[in-house]
């Protein structure tokens, strides 16, 4: 990675975490918790707008989180 992106990376990552918004302490939250992946995870739901569909349509909710349930079954837990 050239330095000059990864210096402006660090610069506008610690500017972020300065300011946590609700958003922002959940990926970190996630992060913590289950690693990089659950926090990319959230940064990619959030990046393709899936609030706002949520938002417009409850019934996208009730099947991401019946698919959700699905898994969770799956996976045993």
């Amino acid at each position: 990675i050239d330095l000059n992106l990864y210096i402006a990376f660090t610069f506008a990552a610690l500017l972020i975490i300065s300011m946590p918004g609700p958003s922002v302490s959940f990926v970190i939250a996630r992060s913590i918790n289950l690693g990089i992946k659950g926090g990319i995870l959230h940064a990619i739901a959030v990046s393709l707008g899936l609030a706002k569909l949520f938002e417009a349509s409850p019934e996208a909710f009730i099947i991401i989180k019946n698919i959700g349930c699905f898994y969770l079954i799956l996976l045993g837990v």
